[in-house]
């Protein structure tokens, strides 16, 4: 089954399997978006990939259908292809990312290409015989490569395709070719064996010995590509307008057409294409690299010669309402499985960030309660230990006039502040004046002092309260302040200024 990214043979896949994603035990997660198609016995996703660390790609999933989950047989040829394709790494064959095999149903998470199916392009008039030409040289790159491939231990894997097809090989728009689905590929370590009568692979690219279930090896993918190059040279499947019954009696009495029966064939061409249709395996390319070989000397020698970029450039030009239509398909396949969290989840977790309402209620009101009674305890505490003021000082609760204010300079206990010399109001005094003002937690003001020049006040004996008017009661609600401790050094005034902000002094508190 090939992961072909055709616009037309997308579809949206069953709710039921894209409700839920599917895990890996690599911490990937899968996600399918649409349906790209469904073989024997597997069905072909196109999916979205998430990992760690914001990781997110798109991939194709090939599962295995649920249906067939209980056959022994289905399922092996499944690991068969996942442990097979796992080993592959070359350009031309796709390449398969993950395999999981310990979950139902299990899965291959292959490379997503953007292209076409060389099927799809058989009746392109923008694809010249020399792009054909290319695209089939390439084919035989990969091919070549599964021939070849040996074990661990170096012994060879002996792998042959047996469905080579135009189906099965895909160009992207960037030009790359890639031969895809081994599903059904022979390798001596497979744990399936083919059983007597059983055919497996599209009749119409069969080679004689395969399709009569006798042993096959590498050339039997030589005569599938055969088969390919002659349809590229005539324009037309080899075996078009024939039933599948006359297919086979003619292939088992080995009468293969010719390509100049049907068309004009350069005769060189037809002589590439009936040695690698020969009906016996020993008539035909040894290899997937001796037919390579010699059809690349013809493509240069007939000008045949066209790159890999110029058939990407004339896919990408040719097929622009198609992807144009497959982006659109999969933008909104991705929207709809990307949706938000329902409504419920949203609220479980702001309330589990937010704290209780309750709380912010009475946290407030508390916090301004202690602050308060800490400005009670400590206006009262400083006022019953402070010496009593002179006549020059105003009395608590009355700020003096500017125009009279002085500065605050060091006197002895006892001993009332000097007047200014000149008169005039420092500009510390101005502003200890005007602070002066603000009330205390008891509703009076402070004596002004400079958060510069500490003034020294005398002691009066504890409980005597400084002359001058009481300061008004506290409020009958405020508990009695507990007797003030006895004051540390450096608590001489308890607070200082910063910025033009009172702040008490914890140790004095």
């Amino acid at each position: 089954m090939s992961p072909t990214s055709s616009a037309a043979q997308s579809s949206e896949p069953d709710p039921a399997e894209t409700s839920a994603q599917w895990l890996s035990s690599t911490g990937m997660s899968y996600r399918p978006l649409l349906e790209l198609g469904e073989g024997g016995m597997a069905k072909v996703y196109l999916a979205s990939a998430k990992g760690p660390g914001g990781f997110n790609k798109l991939v194709v999933l090939k599962s295995m259908r649920e249906s067939d989950l209980d056959d022994d047989a289905i399922r092996q040829m499944f690991v068969d292809e996942a442990r097979l394709s796992a080993r592959f790494n070359h350009p031309n064959l796709v390449q398969v990312q993950e395999v999981s095999l310990d979950i139902d149903p299990p899965f291959l998470v292959m490379e997503y290409l953007d292209g076409k199916p060389l099927s799809a392009l058989r009746t392109s008039e923008s694809v010249s015989l020399g792009m054909r030409l290319a695209i089939i040289s390439e084919v035989l790159t990969g091919l070549e490569y599964a021939h070849t491939l040996r074990d661990f231990d170096g012994a060879p894997l002996g792998i042959v395709h047996r469905d080579v097809s135009p189906h099965n090989v895909f160009v992207t728009y960037d030009g790359i070719i890639k031969v895809l689905d081994f599903g059904i590929a022979k390798m001596v370590t497979n744990s399936t064996r083919t059983e007597a009568g059983e055919v497996k692979g599209k009749l119409a690219y069969m080679a004689p010995e395969q399709m009569l279930g006798a042993e096959i090896d590498c050339r039997a993918d030589v005569f599938a590509v055969g088969s390919m190059l002659w349809e590229a040279a005539v324009g037309k499947r080899m075996w078009d307008g024939i039933s599948e019954a006359q297919l086979m009696h003619r292939l088992a009495i080995g009468e293969i057409p010719r390509p100049s029966q049907f068309g004009d064939v350069d005769p060189e061409l037809e002589e590439m294409i009936t040695k690698a249709t020969a009906p016996e395996p020993k008539d035909r390319y040894p290899s997937a690299r001796a037919m390579q070989q010699e059809l690349d000397s013809y493509r240069t020698r007939s000008g045949q010669h066209s790159s890999i970029r110029d058939i990407g450039s004339v896919l990408a030009d040719s097929y622009q309402t198609e992807r144009r239509r497959q982006a659109e398909l999969i933008s909104a396949a991705l929207q709809t499985s990307l949706l938000p969290p329902p409504l419920e989840l949203e609220d479980e977790l702001v309330e589990e960030v937010a704290p209780p309402p309750s709380r912010v209620r009475w946290l407030l009101p508390a916090a301004l309660l202690l602050l308060a009674v800490s400005g009670v305890a400590a206006s009262r505490f400083w006022s019953t230990g402070a010496a009593a003021a002179s006549d020059a000082t105003p009395p608590l609760g009355v700020a003096p006039p500017l125009g009279n204010a002085q500065p605050l300079a060091t006197t002895a206990p006892g001993a009332a502040p000097s007047p200014s010399p000149s008169g005039t109001v420092t500009p510390g005094s101005a502003v200890e004046a005007t602070r002066a003002a603000e009330p205390t937690p008891e509703g009076s003001a402070e004596p002004a002092s400079s958060a510069t020049d500490k003034p020294s006040r005398a002691k009066s004996p504890r409980g005597v309260r400084p002359a001058g008017p009481a300061a008004a009661p506290a409020p009958a609600a405020a508990p009695p302040a507990a007797p003030p401790p006895a004051a540390s050094e450096g608590c001489n005034p308890p607070y200082y200024f910063s910025r033009g902000i009172k702040t008490y002094k914890p140790e004095c508190l």
